[in-house]
């Protein structure tokens, strides 16, 4: 039994190193066969390789979209300061100049932006015509109508800039001001007014010429005007009793005027008629006063417009306005006065 455990060992044994044996004789074996140049194996060892330096690459130049607003001024300079001297040397502005390239280069591919180009070098500037200008007189129609103040105009201004180009505030402050008559204060600077009656009648024929010169209707030399005038007080209203209110005395009184008609006097043709002629945006101011409604102050506003509107209702209103000579016959009522206010003038009762 034991002879027998010997001799499986030995067959083990003799197994395991002959396995050992013939791996490594495999393995020479298989050495030899590579690298054997007298081999027939289509396999070939990869050629050392050497990679050379690399030389550094060259900074790319971005180009004129990609830089900076500085790096854009500084790439223009040379150009800006051709165009300088081009613009000196021609008497033309800068933007004739560029208008010209602009209609050259575009001629014969681009009419659209060659018109553009055209006009900008003929009127020096480029009007969008999908954009509605306003002129002085609709910017202070607006204003008046909206009942909005310089603040908020100007903020209309901002927010209808896309849509709408309404002028800057000075300039409706400028045209404004030759449209007003000149006022000064009265009732021991209790209130103001405009003393000269015939002044504030020739500012507003003169603003309704000017509307009509703006809708193309020719205008005759002899005009017929129409209006109606009156005074009336109001103190009963909270507005003037609150504490906020910084007038001394919580009454006010006006005088006012609201212009009805112009007419051809020759041919009776209405050129111009108040279409709301009871709406108080139609009303103008002749005086105003913080005062309760008595007959001193009656007799100070009859004494003052009275006489005046007789002699403009006589002999009329000549004046020469934008190189015309007009003759207006004037025509005032005055029915703008409640039943109070007309007792009070006639000394049957009233305030």
């Amino acid at each position: 039994m034991s002879a027998k455990v010997e001799q499986d060992s030995d067959f083990q044994l003799l197994a395991v190193s002959e396995s050992s044996t013939n791996l490594k004789a495999r393995s020479r074996s298989s050495t030899s066969v590579t690298t054997s140049p007298s081999s027939t194996s289509s396999y070939s060892p990869p050629l050392p390789t050497f990679t050379a330096p690399l030389s550094p690459l060259a900074k790319r130049q971005r180009d004129f979209s990609e830089v900076s607003s500085r790096q854009k001024r500084r790439r223009l300079c040379d150009l800006n300061s051709e165009l300088d001297e081009f613009v000196l040397a021609n008497n033309l502005t800068i933007n004739q100049v560029i208008g010209y390239l602009l209609y050259q280069r575009n001629y014969n591919s681009n009419k659209y932006l060659a018109n553009l180009g055209h006009q900008l070098y003929e009127d020096k500037c480029i009007q969008n015509p999908s954009l509605q200008n306003l002129d002085l007189d609709e910017a202070l129609a607006l204003k008046y109508h909206l009942n909005i103040s310089r603040t908020d105009m100007d903020f209309v201004k901002w927010f209808s800039n896309d849509y709408i180009n309404v002028p800057n505030r000075q300039y409706i402050k400028n045209h404004t001001d030759d449209l007003i008559p000149y006022l000064t204060s009265c009732r021991n600077g209790k209130g103001i007014y405009a003393k000269d009656r015939r002044q504030s009648i020739q500012l507003t024929i003169q603003r309704l010429i000017d509307v009509l010169h703006s809708k193309h209707i020719n205008l005759p030399n002899h005009l017929s005007y129409r209006e109606k005038t009156g005074h009336d007080g109001a103190g009963s209203m909270s507005i003037y009793r609150s504490t906020e209110n910084p007038m001394s005395d919580p009454n006010i009184f006006c005088k006012m005027f609201v212009p009805l008609a112009l007419k051809d006097e020759k041919s009776n043709e209405i050129l111009w008629q108040n279409e709301s002629s009871n709406s108080a945006f139609y009303t103008r101011p002749l005086l105003l006063v913080a005062e309760k409604e008595n007959h001193e102050l009656f007799l100070f506003i009859n004494e003052t417009y009275e006489h005046q509107e007789k002699s403009l209702e006589q002999n009329g209103l000549i004046f020469q306005y934008k190189n015309e000579t007009y003759n207006v016959k004037i025509k005032i009522e005055a029915s703008m006065k409640d039943m109070k206010v007309r007792m009070a003038e006639s000394g049957l009762g009233g305030a």
